[in-house]
């Protein structure tokens, strides 16, 4: 009981504790260490942005499922962009272990509430670096298509490096992301994914291409975790719409 309060607890306190932090856009030229607001990383994570509904929509392909992560609605809170979103999973033929790693490679369960916010960056006349802080409280509800029987839930505190690189209109950019998250949960979570009931880490990296700004083209995977079976996964291609 005590670890079910704590969890969320941290959740709450670690968005709580940076309230103070804000980050108004610039009116310096690109060669300098203030993003422009066109850049994508930037356009999904910045604290100026209000209520939004569907804001992005990812659809990742593997050679027998898809995975669709939508944000249902998205805000600011102070100096986060905090979103609630949901993933689904359409593998016809799955377990609950394999269900459950989906899951938390592609968002965090079928109900994520998501917070993000950047705490360094740079940008020059061709290239942008970004660095985000960005936990995550997840949920996998039996309600809502989850295999397990009892509902679970995680929490992912970690961030995200990003990369990216342009031309002179920006239509068209090559970009990285590398996240690394250490993930805590229920005891039934653990138990879904048949690993000790601790802790754990994991991280992987997405690439590819950003067209004007709205639509990722990328190939995902997981490239570090404490456990084999998270990075034994094969790669996923698919594709982001970001609706302004």
């Amino acid at each position: 009981m005590k670890t079910k309060l704590l969890i969320p607890f941290l959740f709450y306190s670690m968005v709580s504790s940076a309230q103070f932090l804000y980050f108004k856009e610039g009116t310096k030229s690109k060669s300098s260490f203030v993003l422009d607001k066109s850049n994508t990383f930037w356009h999904l994570s910045a604290p100026e942005e209000g209520f939004k509904l569907f804001k992005s929509n990812v659809f990742q392909f593997q050679s027998d499922e898809v995975n669709f992560y939508s944000e249902l609605v998205s805000d600011k809170i102070g100096a986060f962009r905090v979103s609630l979103g949901s993933h689904i999973n359409s593998a016809k033929e799955n377990t609950v272990e394999d269900q459950t790693i989906e899951s938390l490679v592609n968002g965090g369960g079928n109900g994520v509430l998501n917070a993000t916010t950047i705490f360094g960056y740079g940008q020059n006349d061709w290239a942008t670096i970004c660095f985000a802080f960005n936990p995550k409280l997840g949920f996998q509800l039996p309600a809502l298509g989850s295999l397990s029987e009892e509902a679970t839930f995680n929490c992912q505190l970690g961030g995200q490096m990003y990369i990216d690189v342009f031309g002179e209109k920006e239509n068209l950019k090559l970009f990285s992301i590398l996240s690394a998250y250490g993930i805590a949960g229920s005891k039934d979570l653990y138990s879904n994914l048949n690993i000790q009931n601790k802790p754990f880490f994991l991280s992987q990296i997405n690439f590819g291409v950003i067209i004007k700004n709205q639509w990722r083209i990328m190939a995902s995977c997981p490239v570090a975790a404490t456990y084999g079976k998270f990075v034994r996964k094969p790669v996923s291609v698919g594709t982001q719409i970001i609706i302004d």
